[in-house]
């Protein structure tokens, strides 16, 4: 019988796939976001700002699942690939898991930002109702946190402050905030991140010092951020689920299925678009 070992813990074939299995299970998809968002295109005649929101939901979607699609193959444990050229197998797979792990990290954090899009466009946050050529990647790079709340604080309003606290919950959740700030930050723009088993180390470190004794330089300060592989990907694990339940808060917010009006049957009609003032939550004059 086929076995695996993995950290001192034998496995046998069907074991593996059943673990691996129930990991996939547990990541999941929320196809629901995008239900009844194929009138996009129709909604800009009346509402360019909520048809952006809504092509913005489809690409939280495909990343969500891009991230997803990137964390269950950092969590694969074997591949079958003829790219590894290691000598040792071991280190090879690893190496193949913390690429993706990489990928997952940057894919997850970006999510956040394309939830923001999403209020930026939708509830013209951004107070720029003058369209010019260079309008959307204008709009879209003053599109950050800061100016997403400091919008909805000038609103004050009951439901631009309970949508500000849905954004704080999920911001600054102690999961999602190291992520940001540890992970991300340092694949972004410091020294990458290392991984327990891959981790290049120095023969010897360097230190300086003034004439006080004070430490004038040390390498231990350029050194990266060293994580272990599978408690990264139990983080990602947890942090999937709250940014899925955090983008249905938003997305039911935003009442994409009430812009129009819906029959005895409840579909919809497409030539019976609301007011603004029935469906938006949140009203920027």
């Amino acid at each position: 019988m086929l076995k695996f070992v993995y950290k001192d813990k034998e496995y046998s074939w069907d074991e593996w796939r059943n673990e691996y299995n129930q990991f996939v299970d547990s990541l999941e998809l929320p196809d629901d976001i995008t239900e009844g968002l194929l009138i996009s295109d129709m909604v800009a005649a009346h509402d360019i700002g909520y048809s952006i929101a809504m092509d913005k939901t489809y690409e939280i979607y495909e990343l969500i699942a891009s991230a997803r699609f990137a964390l269950i193959n950092a969590y694969q444990k074997y591949f079958e690939s003829n790219i590894l050229a290691f000598n040792n197998p071991y280190k090879a797979h690893l190496w193949l898991r913390s690429q993706y792990l990489k990928n997952s990290i940057v894919w997850y954090n970006s999510c956040e930002d394309y939830i923001y899009q999403v209020l930026w466009f939708g509830f013209e946050l951004h107070r720029r109702k003058t369209y010019s050529p260079d309008w959307y990647e204008s709009v879209l790079r003053d599109c950050t946190y800061p100016n997403v709340k400091q919008s909805l604080e000038q609103v004050g309003t009951k439901e631009a402050n309970d949508l500000l606290d849905m954004i704080k919950d999920y911001r600054f959740d102690p999961q999602v905030k190291y992520m940001r700030d540890n992970l991300a930050n340092n694949i972004k723009h410091r020294a990458n991140l290392q991984f327990l088993g891959l981790e290049r180390r120095r023969l010897i470190g360097t230190e300086f010092f003034n004439a006080d004794g004070s430490i004038y330089f040390t390498t231990d300060w350029i050194q990266p951020i060293v994580v272990d592989i599978d408690e990264t990907v139990d983080l990602l694990k947890d942090i999937h689920g709250k940014l899925v339940n955090f983008t249905r808060e938003i997305i039911d917010f935003m009442n994409f299925d009430q812009v129009f009006e819906r029959d005895k049957d409840n579909v919809f009609q497409i030539n019976r678009i609301r007011d603004k003032s029935e469906y938006r939550k949140i009203i920027i004059e």
